[in-house]
């Protein structure tokens, strides 16, 4: 049996469409979902919600994703599940038929597995899909871990205690990490099609600093600007951050035409949560796209 942890927060205390839509997907996949939200939604949102999960808990805002999933994990009975998934709503997606994750997913000989492997610092699977596998689960390695999550306030710790520290914990017990999308060292014939995918409406310097970076960088965030390359190797899910602050330089307008290319998606899932959390953002990057939105 497999299990999902996933966890939400919303500053406007709301389960924003491009949510349900995920869990909606997810369903299928899934013998019991956890939804552990941090905000206060309102009896409309938790019926909604409740459509979907199979429990709903609403906790105080501390501590993250982290002590959200930790919540939902030991609601667990844990020796009926094989596989625990933590996910949650920091992606856009799935973008394309799910089915292709999770086939990657029962074909993998990792115990940790995550949609991406992220190689700054060192090696890790990143937090926002992440699966602890039978073998995590049976030896009690996933009970210890989660038993001991107690995120400080700062989120840049958070990423180094418990994302990077979880896969170098994992590895240094014997177990395996791994992930759908691995990008060790990309090779230049990589690099370039990266750089095509980033290539802006527009020329100058600030472009040249991008490239320079994509030709140069051992190490990518492999959401940021590798997010087509990740796409072409299977990749479902879209970072919110890639579209709402494109930290990098991407090319987002790219994105959401990659995105409408695979005709599975609705952007206007993407224009109504921006257009909320992020205006002036979304003004910017649909005032060239025939994209609506009802309210």
């Amino acid at each position: 049996m497999r299990a999902l942890i996933f966890a939400h927060f919303d500053p406007h205390d709301v389960v924003d469409p491009h949510v349900l839509y995920s869990l909606r997907c997810y369903r299928p996949y899934f013998d019991t979902i956890y939804f552990v939200s941090t905000s206060w939604l309102c009896e409309k949102y938790i019926k909604l919600v409740r459509s979907l999960v199979d429990v709903v808990i609403c906790r105080e805002n501390i501590g993250y994703d982290f002590a959200s999933w930790r919540v939902g994990f030991e609601g667990l009975r844990l020796h009926e599940y094989g596989e625990v998934v933590f996910a949650n709503d920091s992606c856009y997606g799935p973008c394309k038929d799910p089915a292709s994750l999770f086939d990657s997913l029962s074909s993998s000989k990792s115990d940790l597995w995550g949609v991406a492997v992220n190689h700054q610092y060192r090696p890790h699977v990143q937090s926002f899909f992440m699966v602890f596998r039978r073998a995590l689960i049976e030896s009690g390695f996933a009970s210890y871990f989660w038993s001991n999550v107690n995120p400080p306030p700062d989120k840049l710790n958070i990423i180094l205690d418990y994302e990077v520290g979880l896969s170098s914990a994992v590895e240094n017990a014997g177990f395996k990490i791994g992930g759908l999308i691995n990008f060790v060292t990309p090779d230049l014939e990589v690099r370039n099609r990266v750089a095509e995918d980033n290539i802006p409406h527009f020329a100058g310097v600030e472009w040249e600093k991008v490239r320079q970076y994509i030709l140069t960088e051992n190490y990518p965030n492999p959401l940021q600007l590798y997010w087509k390359e990740s796409m072409r190797c299977g990749c479902p899910l879209i970072k919110v951050e890639l579209l709402r602050d494109n930290p990098l330089g991407a090319n987002v307008k790219s994105v959401l035409e990659a995105i409408q290319d695979s005709r599975w998606y609705d952007i206007n899932l993407i224009g109504c949560h921006l257009d909320r959390i992020a205006p002036s953002t979304w003004r910017s990057l649909f005032e060239s796209k025939e994209v609506g939105c009802s309210k």
